[in-house]
């Protein structure tokens, strides 16, 4: 029992799952994924939405162990003061995944059904040796789509055609800094979907507020001055604000508070961009936050368990990388 590719017309292709008994359409070339309701014994579809699928949609692969700003001691420098998310392990490439088990977790992927693989791990992926081979084989492994989140630092010359060639996406995150505005305007120059990645928190809380009121992200040199970058030079992608977490190195007191007028502000910016699309295209992670933004200005979620899961670098599958202490 599972995924089983039906149909194939162009670079649209249907599925079905006949554990959960429904139907899904993958239009590759647009990037979206469509599905129907839970199916009854005579094919139609009822009221009820299916809560998992038999292998997941998506597989968030931890192939780096650690990371080498934590060496570096960039993220301090940046919107990481508080504490990084996975303890700021140094970077050991030893600990890497190995190109093996990699291609090992891809083959299954592509034979069960999956759609789209991010990179990740304890660091910036790209910082893995065999970085520019594995996206080279996601692509030929169709039908797959590749990602990876990044800090923006050492996004070459190289790794960007490699990137273009693969059709993969990158999600940057925005930590204020002169390597985040680097690497930010480099996307821009690529012609590349521009997504971004900003940690909501007490400190960059005020930060997101001017982007929602401008559409410009900004870093200060170190005169003090600011230099800025609109994100309507960009061709399209989003900007995904990330609640900030508490965990490994982090720490509670730069977690957002209801109560804080600053957030009530933030929150009512986000509602009327949705009404009326002012600026860029803007998002809110659900994950693992407290009930502080109304749910209608909630519109994504990884879904852990049910449509997505995590390998670490070990080669150990938990429902999400939060799971995992690295």
């Amino acid at each position: 029992m599972a995924i089983i590719k039906t149909c194939i017309k162009d670079n649209i292709e249907k599925w079905y799952d006949d554990v959960y008994n429904y139907n899904e359409l993958i239009n590759f070339s647009a990037n979206k994924w469509y599905r129907c309701n839970i199916m009854n014994e005579k094919g139609k579809e009822t009221k009820q939405s299916p809560f998992l699928r038999s292998f997941p949609m998506k597989l968030n692969i931890g192939i780096v162990s650690g990371c080498i700003l934590a060496k570096t001691n960039l993220c301090h420098v940046g919107g990481s003061q508080s504490g990084c998310y996975m303890g700021q392990r140094p970077y050991n490439p030893d600990d890497d995944m190995k190109f093996e088990d990699f291609t090992r977790i891809i083959d299954e992927a592509a034979e069960k059904g999956c759609i789209k693989i991010e990179l990740c791990g304890a660091g910036d992926p790209n910082e893995h040796k065999d970085f520019i081979k594995m996206l080279k084989y996601i692509k030929e492994s169709k039908p797959l789509s590749s990602g990876f989140p990044t800090s923006g630092t050492h996004l070459t010359d190289e790794l960007m055609k490699v990137v273009s060639d693969c059709n993969t996406f990158i999600y940057l995150s925005w930590y204020g800094t002169e390597y985040s505005f680097k690497a930010l305007n480099k996307l821009i120059e690529y012609d590349r979907n521009v997504n971004i990645n900003f940690i909501l928190s007490k400190e960059t809380l005020s930060d997101a507020i001017y982007f929602m009121k401008t559409g410009e992200l900004f870093y200060k040199d170190h005169n003090g001055n600011k230099k800025t970058v609109n994100l309507s030079r960009a061709q399209n992608g989003h900007i995904l604000f990330c609640p900030y977490k508490p965990i490994g190195k982090g720490c509670i007191s730069n977690t957002l508070s209801s109560d804080d007028e600053s957030l009530q502000e933030f929150i009512e910016l986000v509602k009327e961009q949705k009404k009326y699309r002012k600026l860029y295209n803007t998002m809110i992670d659900g994950c693992r936050i407290p009930n502080i933004f109304p749910k209608d200005t909630i519109n994504y979620s990884c879904t852990p368990g049910s449509l997505a899961m995590f390998i670490s670098p070990d080669m150990i599958a938990t429902p999400c990388s939060f799971d995992r202490e690295f």
